[in-house]
């Protein structure tokens, strides 16, 4: 009888052991099919459309600025807003609605059917203010570095008037005087010799290729057309008053000092290069209409 529950004992235990080695292998079996699925899930990616360079607000997206991207697909489930290349039809030739700094994503809010107006900023003005312009020499100030938003300090000289009293007689003295016109004022706009604005002609360039903008540049009467005259500025109604009284001085000359620029405007960052190369332009178009004068003088002599 012993020996009949000693087999019955020794073939339950070898039962069991079999049963714990194909449970233990059914796990691994299991375990090993989960990481096979989330390594595999891991690296399934998707093509997204990513932008080589900067694209600027109301500049035409074309072929030229995207280029392929593959993305992790789990990442993209969780911005499913964010174009396939298989859909980048959709994007191309299309306005960019706002700022996409290099190496950035399409989103589905990116882009418009149509132009978006050239000086946003404009519909910015609040309500309660005023705009005034006032005369700006590019030569004597920042040249074209000021962009809207910057904010300015601006001081004024004109000639006033000094009464001296004498044992005698009083006199009348003319006298040089100067004071702040406005502390900090902010640049809307600025305005060429027509009155147009000038980022109009910035953002005319900024959707054309470099071969079209080269030639652009070469033609005077664009160059002419980037030139600022004066200042579009926004006031409030005791600044106004300020400045309707500082007009009727006789004399008056304004100087212009740049405040503290926020590092990263992008404002700033769509106009630098387009400022650097207008500039660059318009220095060598003077540099050779001296070389010529200077050269035609030579022949006359």
């Amino acid at each position: 009888m012993k020996k009949k529950v000693g087999k019955l004992t020794n073939r339950s235990a070898f039962i069991r052991s079999i049963l714990i080695n194909i449970s233990a292998a059914a796990f691994l079996f299991v375990t090993l099919g989960a990481l096979y699925y989330l390594n595999k899930s891991a690296d399934e990616t998707v093509e997204v459309i990513r932008v080589r360079d900067s694209i600027y607000a109301n500049q035409v997206i074309t072929e030229e600025n995207v280029e392929k991207y593959n993305m992790r697909k789990s990442e993209w489930n969780n911005n499913q807003d964010i174009i396939l290349w298989e859909n980048k039809d959709q994007c191309i030739n299309k306005y960019a609605t706002y700022f996409i700094r290099g190496k950035g994503y399409i989103f589905e809010d990116s882009y418009t059917d149509t132009k978006p107006a050239k000086n946003p900023w404009m519909s910015e003005v609040d309500k309660d203010k005023i705009l005034i312009t006032l005369p700006y020499n590019s030569k004597e100030a920042f040249g074209n570095i000021l962009t809207p938003g910057d904010n300015v300090r601006i001081d004024i000289a004109y000639d006033g008037k000094e009464v001296t009293d004498y044992a005698e007689f009083a006199n009348v003295e003319s006298k040089a005087m100067q004071e702040t016109l406005f502390d900090q004022i902010k640049v809307i706009d600025l305005l060429n010799n027509s009155g147009n604005s000038i980022y109009d002609y910035y953002y005319d360039l900024l959707q054309m290729s470099i071969a079209e903008r080269e030639e652009v540049l070469k033609d005077t009467s664009f160059l002419s057309n980037v030139m600022p005259a004066s200042m579009l500025l926004e006031v409030d109604d005791k600044q106004f008053a300020q400045f309707a009284k500082a007009k009727k001085l006789p004399g008056i000359t304004y100087t212009i000092g740049l405040l503290y620029r926020e590092e990263g405007s992008i404002i700033l960052d769509q106009f630098k290069d387009i400022s650097r190369e207008i500039s660059k332009s318009i220095n060598d178009h003077e540099l050779q209409t001296i070389t010529n004068t200077n050269s035609n003088s030579g022949s006359a002599n």
